[in-house]
């Protein structure tokens, strides 16, 4: 994977109970929301961004192949 790729994937947080990107508080996962869903199913989820990122790095010898050929 080229490091320019790693560098999207690497994105991660630093806190301690306070998120170092967005400043907003770090949630438990424990118990279940408002709707009755497990918290751990709602933050399954993986965000857009890191999906992007990790599709945009695995992809990348294919397309480099495409270039090249």
């Amino acid at each position: 994977i080229h490091g320019d790729d790693l560098d999207r994937i690497r994105r991660q947080c630093y806190g301690r109970g306070v998120c170092s990107r967005t400043q907003e508080p770090h949630l438990q996962l424990t118990g279940t929301a408002p709707t009755g869903v497990p918290w751990t199913r709602v933050a399954q989820p993986y965000p857009p961004k890191l999906c992007h990122a990790l599709a945009h790095a695995l992809l990348a010898p294919t397309r480099a192949k495409i270039w090249k050929a």
